[in-house]
């Protein structure tokens, strides 16, 4: 058996999707799918962080990497499914073509890559982050780099018309999901159960392609793209000596060690 599913209905072509999507339903808790929205409880405050924005922490990298990362946490959008404001501002930051900011920053030499998206969309939160992979001139310029990136959600945050982003954002994933390859069953189960979890089972393989034409709100979300809610971490071999041959650090913060895994890292 595949959890609840025989191997035997698994085999079946015909019926192999809408079993899983039965079976994944099962049970839902209440808060799934929008039925019903926790209370948003922030992570990180400026009171856990004593007044210290960005938060920084250093990673000691496992091989050779120059990664930065940008993470925002913020209200949940997962119950947004076909207006998610996180859709549209991934879109504009992670935007690549002439005029871009990863245009100016690869031009400039400094960046080698870059992507926008959710990391976390849990029912009660979600966090926002840019992936950033840095030059060696980058490196040691990341602070100009972060500057810059967040400087472009400052003027997202100050745009007043952003429906025509959105209508093209709408149309590029409408146009994915309809020309979008079938799946083997059984590598995709697992990926499905999740979806089905998080959007429900009508919306759990279409709410990222087939988005509503009314442009989302996207106030709080954008509010949450700041240097005061924002905390950056670093994993090179650079980095990581910058913060060895540090000397002084703030009350609470300095070297630590993650309980879970035994890695040591700086904060």
């Amino acid at each position: 058996r595949f959890g609840k599913i025989s191997f035997k209905e698994l085999e079946n072509p015909e019926g192999e999707v809408e079993t899983l999507i039965k079976c994944a339903a099962q049970d839902m808790p209440a808060f799934v799918h929008g039925k019903q929205v926790p209370k948003y409880t922030p992570a990180f405050s400026s009171k856990l962080q004593n007044q210290q924005w960005p938060v920084l922490v250093t990673i000691k990298p496992l091989r050779s990497m120059r990664k930065s990362t940008l993470n925002f946490p913020m209200p949940p959008t997962r119950h947004m499914l076909r207006r998610s404001p996180t859709h549209l501002i991934s879109h504009l930051l992670g935007h690549e073509g002439s005029g871009s900011s990863f245009s100016l920053l690869q031009t400039a030499g400094l960046l080698s890559s870059l992507s926008a998206g959710c990391r976390i969309i849990a029912p009660d939160q979600t966090v926002f982050q840019l992936n950033l992979g840095l030059t060696e001139q980058g490196e040691k310029e990341w602070k100009m780099v972060v500057a810059l990136l967040l400087e472009h959600c400052r003027l997202i945050s100050e745009e007043k018309d952003l429906q025509r982003h959105w209508d093209e954002s709408r149309i590029l994933s409408e146009i994915q999901f309809n020309n979008s390859s079938p799946k083997q069953a059984y590598s995709f189960a697992p990926t499905l159960a999740q979806l089905v979890v998080s959007r429900g089972t009508k919306l759990s393989l279409s709410a990222d392609g087939l988005m509503e034409k009314k442009i989302p709100i996207i106030d709080d979300v954008v509010s949450c793209l700041t240097p005061e809610n924002c905390f950056i971490e670093r994993c090179s071999e650079g980095a990581w000596n910058n913060m060895e041959a540090a000397k002084h650090f703030a009350s609470g913060f300095g070297k630590k060690t993650e309980k879970c895994y035994n890695i040591d890292y700086y904060l």
